[in-house]
């Protein structure tokens, strides 16, 4: 931002929004919230009219607030001091009247006001994050009767990263959680629905480990993106994992076998959809750069997770086959030769298979 590259030394700026209320009675609260404010030390600066307003009248010996004044009084009082060479910059800036008026007139009554305040100097995520809530207890807590609130631009993105790391770990929980139980019923085998969802979050961490060296940071784009990519990531093991489950003879032939079966289709998946987005990688915007950074480090650590490390995993404690893997070519010597001679009662693909198996 240019604020940043211009006033490094100038922290965020914010506005207390004041709505219509006695303003006589609420002198003493307003003072009060504005010492709180200076004393906070996320606070560094705060350009109030009402700290100009009561040393303008205490310079002419006048009590302020004072506790007998009425209200028509601190209206004449102040439409003096709005009009004066001290007063004047918060005449329109921090003030909305019912009606205007004049230098010699009383000001009318107040429907909306407001008080201006710097922040410190932060970086920190957190740090920001609790220094828009210590502003925001300290006016919670002002006893101030009506409409009261700070607000700053930045609060909108501080307000997201307070929420957002803990609706992304709950949202990735979640589609983990859905990861599972889908794999669970379409593999129907719990150890490999567990190796499965192992290899997905493995590619989440280093989806993150990468996404740190990139610089990227957790906002809302990153987030979405992130709980996009357990969909994608999955493929890659989910494919491995039912195909070694359909292979029959040890560990290390099963998964040679899935590896050779699937293994290319797998690859090329991964190829297919990382063609997709890489014309996203010259782009100047945040949006589709951080898609094609995060999307491409899931194709890649899934891959490797899809054709490398569950392998690996598989051939170590991988579980039994299902219990009808192979037996459609399981026949015997004298009913291969009674097939294979008679092809045209077969299907082509029944054939192809007894044709096959007769070869081996």
């Amino acid at each position: 931002m240019k604020n940043e590259e211009y006033f490094p030394n100038v922290g965020e700026e914010g506005t207390l929004y004041f709505g219509i209320m006695n303003m006589t009675a609420e002198l003493p609260n307003i003072e009060a919230l504005i010492k709180k404010l200076n004393e906070s030390e996320y606070v560094s600066e705060i350009d109030s009219w009402y700290l100009k307003y009561k040393k303008y009248w205490e310079k002419q010996d006048y009590i302020v607030p004072d506790p007998e004044e009425t209200e028509e009084d601190f209206l004449d009082q102040l439409g003096m001091f709005l009009y004066s060479p001290s007063g004047s910059q918060y005449r329109v800036k921090n003030f909305f009247f019912e009606s205007p008026f004049s230098c010699t007139e009383p000001a009318t009554q107040v429907l909306a006001s407001s008080i201006e305040y710097k922040h410190q100097v932060m970086s920190d995520p957190r740090e920001q994050i609790r220094a828009m809530d210590d502003v925001k207890s300290i006016v919670r807590n002002s006893n101030i009767s009506g409409y009261v609130q700070p607000f700053a631009r930045a609060y909108s993105g501080w307000e997201t990263n307070k929420i957002i790391e803990k609706e992304l770990y709950q949202n990735m929980g979640l589609a983990m959680l859905v990861v599972l139980l889908v794999t669970l019923v379409l593999i129907a085998n719990v150890v490999a629905s567990i190796m499965v969802l192992v290899c997905v979050i493995f590619t989440l961490v280093d989806v993150a480990a990468l996404m740190h060296w990139w610089g990227l940071t957790i906002d809302t784009v990153s987030c979405i993106d992130l709980v996009l990519a357990i969909g994608l990531c999955v493929d890659y093991a989910a494919h491995v994992a039912h195909t070694f489950m359909t292979k029959t003879g040890s560990r290390d032939q099963r998964v040679r076998q899935a590896v050779q079966t699937i293994g290319p289709a797998v690859l090329n998946g991964g190829f297919s959809t990382f063609l997709a987005f890489i014309f996203l990688a010259n782009s100047d915007s945040h949006v589709f750069i951080t898609f094609f950074k995060i999307f491409f480090a899931v194709v890649l650590y899934g891959l490797f997770h899809g054709l490398v490390f569950l392998p690996v995993l598989l051939s170590l404690v991988g579980p039994a086959a299902y219990p009808n893997a192979g037996s459609s070519l399981q026949h015997s010597p004298h009913e291969v030769d009674e097939l294979c001679s008679h092809p045209p009662q077969l299907s082509n693909h029944i054939y192809q298979e007894v044709v096959e198996e007769k070869r081996l």
